[in-house]
């Protein structure tokens, strides 16, 4: 469910600042809104606003299927080869990861899922 906070501070100025907590689904519903691209300026809140979204706030972390990866490390998948997020997010606001080894498009920007249904056997993923 959706849910927004105000909270107001005064320093030499009163500035108020808003937070937007949104479930997966929500967020995804809010990109489809805005678009592949902001539009407008708005004092560059439109920018600052797509940029926002696409490197949410939960900072360097990220939880699936209740491992929590750091999105700032390299992962070492079931076979040894070296992989980094890229930075980047898909559509749902999954992290997107890409093998340092491979040089071809086919294993760059895949998708956290995708990654670990591909990779969690043997000894599995593990942080480097």
């Amino acid at each position: 469910m959706a849910e927004a906070t105000k909270t107001t501070r005064t320093v030499t100025t009163t500035e108020e600042r808003y937070t937007l907590d949104l479930s997966a689904q929500e967020f995804s519903y809010l990109k489809g809104v805005i678009g592949d691209l902001p539009t407008g300026d708005g004092d560059g809140a439109s920018r600052r606003i797509w940029n926002a979204m696409q490197s949410p706030a939960n900072g360097d972390m990220f939880e699936h299927q209740g491992v929590t990866y750091d999105l700032k490390a390299e992962y070492l998948d079931a076979s040894g080869d070296r992989w980094k997020f890229t930075g980047a997010r898909d559509t749902s606001g999954q992290p997107l990861i890409s093998c340092l080894v491979e040089d071809t498009s086919e294993y760059q920007d895949w998708s956290l899922s995708r990654f670990v249904e591909t990779y969690s056997y043997g000894s599995g993923i593990r942080r480097r």
